[in-house]
């Protein structure tokens, strides 16, 4: 910022000081993005891509799996990092879940409110719980009109699907948007 560029942070998790830089940059000029990773990254994208189509929006659900769809005598390479108890395994298991309801930031305990959901992709129908993740938050800060907003994840190994459900109003018709992608190693 002192030195008059722009700023890309393409690494992942909270990037607290530099979301906060935010203001800084747009007096300047400039564009910050942090974490412009896959979450709050290009989830955000997904998301912001439908809600920036509607009239009004009623929700937005970002729905993720981790799902280990390779045979393990097939496994060339080490699973993914994330389930290693130092990574993010206990943070996924341990910490609250968050969502927004009624226009409010809430704590849930974690992995609350079970629902099947199908994803397009090889996963098909699974159970999916929620989750914490600063994306949720992040939308919730830039939108904060969006009424209700849920993150939920199924957690197993190795295969990313992740997507959101965006659902509103456009030109006087109820819409939902679903968008999905498939992160590619």
């Amino acid at each position: 910022m002192e030195i008059g560029v722009n700023y890309l942070g393409s690494g992942f998790g909270v990037e607290t000081v530099l979301a906060e830089w935010d203001n800084e940059f747009k007096d300047k000029g400039l564009l910050s993005i942090a974490n412009a990773y896959y979450s709050p990254g290009a989830d955000t994208i997904l998301a912001h891509y439908t809600i920036e189509r509607l009239n009004s929006i009623d929700s937005v659900d970002f729905r993720w799996s981790i799902v280990d769809i390779v045979p393990s005598s097939e496994h060339s390479r080490q699973l993914y990092w994330g389930f290693s108890l130092e990574g993010m395994l206990l943070h996924h298991y341990t910490s609250p879940a968050k969502r927004v309801e009624n226009g409010k930031l809430v704590e849930l305990p974690p992995r609350s409110d079970p629902e099947m959901f199908t994803f397009k992709g090889p996963i098909g129908k699974t159970l999916v719980d929620d989750m914490t993740d600063e994306l949720l938050v992040y939308i919730h800060q830039y939108f904060p009109d969006i009424p209700n907003i849920t993150f939920k994840e199924v957690l197993c190994i190795e295969f990313n699907e992740r997507g959101a459900i965006v659902k509103g109003i456009k030109d006087g018709q109820k819409v939902e948007y679903n968008i999905q992608m498939w992160p590619s190693e």
